[in-house]
Formats: C-alpha cells, structure tokens, sequence
C-alpha cells in the first residue's frame, strides 16, 4: 500500500468520528457482544 503520510492523516481524522460514534453506540452492547 503506498499511502502518503498525508493520506494516513486525513483517514485517520475522518475515521475519528466514526470510531467515537462507534464507541457509543456499542458501549451499552458491548459486554453482551463481546462475550460473543
């Protein structure tokens, strides 16, 4: 794969949001998922 470091930054700081969403949508679930 031969992404820029400026590519790297920019999915990394769109990703952010969605893995903070991510995080709360499954922090009430998670146990029970997790256990899966």
């Amino acid at each position: 794969m031969s992404l820029g470091t400026k590519g790297v930054k920019d999915a990394t700081r769109q990703a952010r949001p969605l893995v903070e969403l991510a995080v709360k949508v499954a922090s009430p679930q998670g146990l029970a998922r997790r256990d899966v």
